[in-house]
């Protein structure tokens, strides 16, 4: 098993101070010395992998020991403590069977990170697959991964301790509402229609125990883009970069949501006010059928409909902070988008726990 044998150590994190290199592209000479730091023998070809953040350029190497993917991380995600964290969770995974991508040490010291001129860099076998084709079928799977990492993940111990990111969803969101009000004072309308949704989150799970509960390592981004399937089954997890501790609860509330808003289309402008139902039960029974004693179906699905809420508004609140927009959204639009969902999830946080409990049409013989 690939282990870092060196102690991660801090080095300046400024991109802007690096020379020679942008923040979403890797540049020649850079290619070349990373390249030569790993056992990668002939290199055949070489292309550009534009998937996940922009921050974090990726390639596809080709060579005679196989097929490779080279990433540099984004300077968020760079601490090298963080990115210790973060392998000891994919090594340990992986050395139980689970579905992480093999992380390729160092040439000199099997390290598995790689840092230059204030950069860190990690590279990974790379893993055939198809992405997320939006079937029943691949929701449950997605489902069963995740409570297969949560029982996993219980028996390891990391080496190397990661702080806490704010809050419940990693984000304090009553100081981001703030920030984007004075930025962006056209969104005032629209976050003052979102602030008593999130208000009544944040009182309901915060008198919920939430906070009482066991806390376990969870991946922290789990959603279709970071799955990889064949033949509807998950053959890989990817992007660790998020991973965290928090009660398992969080991070199933946030699956549902990323899995029940995949069937409208890519435009999320268009999408309908409401969560795909159907979608929710899927995910919500397939996990809870297969997670351990961590689990009480009765009171978690109470806290569902408010989590919800919360890693809603998280989820745009931080690109919206980083660049202004949400994908192809501007910052109001985004918003109202979001607060439409928020309200309808308020609205239903009485009755949706009772529909998850009850059998969905794919239970029923």
């Amino acid at each position: 098993m690939t282990q870092p044998r060196t102690s991660p150590r801090h080095e300046p994190l400024d991109l802007a101070s690096t020379t020679g290199v942008e923040p979403g592209r890797f540049a020649p000479r850079e290619i070349a010395d990373v390249c030569a730091r790993f056992e990668l023998g002939q290199i055949t070809s070489i292309r550009e992998f534009n998937r996940g953040s922009p921050q974090a350029p990726k390639l596809v190497i080709e060579s005679v020991r196989g097929r490779f993917l080279l990433k540099r991380r984004s300077p968020r995600t760079s601490d090298p403590f963080r990115v210790a964290f973060v392998h000891g969770v994919q090594l340990f995974l992986n050395a139980l069977g689970y579905p992480t991508p093999r992380i390729i040490g160092t040439r000199d010291d099997n390290n598995s990170m790689l840092q230059r001129q204030g950069m860190v860099y990690e590279m990974f076998q790379f893993v055939e697959g198809e992405p997320y084709g939006a079937r029943d079928a691949e929701v449950a799977e997605a489902a069963l991964a995740m409570a297969r990492l949560h029982a996993l993940i219980v028996d390891h111990t990391p080496t190397w301790v990661m702080p806490q990111p704010p809050g419940r969803v990693g984000v304090d969101l009553e100081l981001a509402m703030q920030i984007i009000e004075s930025r962006h004072p056209n969104c005032r309308a629209v976050l003052h229609e979102l602030a008593p949704a999130i208000e009544q989150a944040r009182r309901y799970l915060d008198f919920s125990g939430l906070s009482h509960r066991e806390v376990r390592i969870i991946h922290g981004d789990w959603h279709p883009g970071n799955l990889i399937f064949r033949d509807q089954r998950v053959v890989a997890v990817l992007d660790f970069d998020s991973a965290k501790y928090a009660p398992p609860i969080v991070e199933l509330a946030n699956g549902m949501l990323q899995f029940s808003m995949t069937r409208f289309g890519p435009d999320p402008a268009r999408w309908p006010h409401e969560p795909d139902e159907e979608r929710l039960r899927i995910f919500w029974k397939s996990y809870v059928g297969h997670a351990g004693e961590w689990v009480d179906a009765a009171s978690d699905a109470q806290l569902v409909p408010w989590l919800m809420i919360e890693l809603l508004v998280a989820e745009a609140v931080r690109p919206i902070l980083e660049t202004g927009r949400f994908g192809t959204l501007d910052a109001e639009t985004c918003l109202r988008m979001i607060a439409r969902k928020c309200v309808w999830l308020r609205d239903q946080a009485s009755s949706l726990p009772e529909r998850l409990l009850v059998q969905s049409s794919h239970d029923r013989p």
